[in-house]
């Protein structure tokens, strides 16, 4: 019997959501750019940030970091690959897009939250 209510308990400390992991990793993209970056958010949003404050997620399907960019309300990959200050020239000649800035994504997680808060309490 004791071992179920400590299993139950266990178990149940799965179900709370928490902030994500801010420890700083390393990634390296597939063209060998490498990326600092630390994990952002919660269970209503989460992003990866570098040290500069971009703003990026990841693609699976491509194995790489890519811009983030506001569509539909929603934080979405650009198609933009993530580039160093040493590549941005010419990455941001090829695409225009817009960079979500911290003031944006304040916002977003913001209506996130509140649009959640309201469908718990209906």
């Amino acid at each position: 019997m004791h071992l179920k209510i400590i299993l139950l308990i266990a178990f149940t400390q799965f179900a709370f959501a928490a902030p994500a992991f801010s420890g700083k990793r390393t990634f390296v993209q597939p063209d060998g750019t490498e990326v600092n970056y630390r994990l952002k958010g919660d269970e209503y949003l989460h992003w990866i940030e570098t040290q500069q404050g971009d703003i990026l997620l990841y693609n699976e399907a491509k194995n790489r970091f890519e811009y983030a960019e506001i569509k539909d309300g929603n934080l979405r990959q650009s198609g933009v690959l993530f580039a160093t200050k040493h590549h941005q020239k010419r990455a941001s000649k090829k695409n225009t897009f817009h960079r979500v800035s911290k003031e944006e994504l304040t916002s977003l997680h913001q209506q996130k939250r509140q649009r959640r808060h309201r469908l718990k309490q209906k």
